[in-house]
């Protein structure tokens, strides 16, 4: 009595459903003792009826042209419902804001001295930096949309692994790009704390949440999410061009001998 909703793996509908039905299934089988009043909707990867099933509405087959299965369907809508909840995402900026910052820290102590150099980098040419972080993604989406452009006209895939490991280098770089980023900015915050002179391992760890936490908390509203993309695609461009501009901290730049004054 009333509308009906069935889910599952495998569902067989054999009686009768006085209103309107839907199933989403991988394997569903209408059987001959079936019988819907209304209209039935199906999603379902494979479908078998029986010709004395009745239905007297309307049948909608939703899933069947997409070749994927229905209940993962199901799944990705529901765990994309829960993601969109303010307080799991809360939860997800402050989890991601502490390792964030427990990475930058251990970065900071395995490589000291080459953060220091992209660091003064960002400090003296911030503009040049951003410049060169920004062309360098913009080259590398321009060149990876012309790969996949490639492969839909069947070309050899020996280019893949190249192409995935350009982007795991671009990767690995921007994160010793932010990393430059947080050591100053942890170094201002425990300064108007009063908290000079700390370990830069400390000013990492403190510049990591904090930093982190300003760009994330905007993403906890859908209609500010675009704030903290923002932020974040300026300060990684910058990031990233100070790691290119040094050669990943090796030497300085600016040259010391190069800027006014030294």
């Amino acid at each position: 009595e009333g509308d009906l909703t069935l889910l599952g793996e495998k569902i067989t509908l054999n009686g009768e459903v006085r209103g309107e039905a839907v199933a989403v299934a991988d394997r569903l089988t209408i059987g001959k003792g079936a019988h819907i009043t209304g209209d039935l909707t199906i999603c379902a990867k494979n479908l078998e009826r029986s010709d004395a099933a009745r239905i007297d509405g309307q049948v909608r087959e939703e899933c069947n042209q997409s070749g994927r299965t229905s209940v993962s369907n199901v799944i990705n809508s529901g765990w994309e419902s829960w993601r969109s909840s303010a307080l799991f995402r809360t939860g997800a900026v402050i989890t991601g804001s502490l390792f964030f910052g427990a990475l930058s820290a251990l970065l900071t102590a395995i490589l000291p001295r080459p953060l220091v150099r992209m660091s003064e980098s960002i400090y003296r040419a911030p503009v040049v930096a951003g410049g060169v972080g920004m062309l360098t993604m913009l080259a590398a989406t321009g060149l990876t949309v012309v790969y996949g452009i490639s492969l839909l006209l069947i070309l050899p895939l020996v280019l893949l692994p190249l192409v995935i490991l350009a982007w795991l280098v671009i990767g690995a770089l921007s994160v010793l790009g932010w990393v430059a980023l947080v050591g100053p900015f942890g170094v201002a915050l425990l300064r108007r704390a009063g908290l000079e002179g700390q370990p830069h391992m400390v000013a990492a760890a403190v510049g990591g949440v904090a930093l982190s936490l300003l760009l994330r908390v905007w993403s906890i509203f859908w209609f500010t999410a675009w704030i903290g993309l923002l932020a974040t695609a300026l300060l990684g461009a910058i990031g990233l061009g100070a790691v290119l501009l040094t050669r990943a901290g090796t030497r300085p730049y600016p040259r010391r001998d190069a800027v006014p004054g030294r």
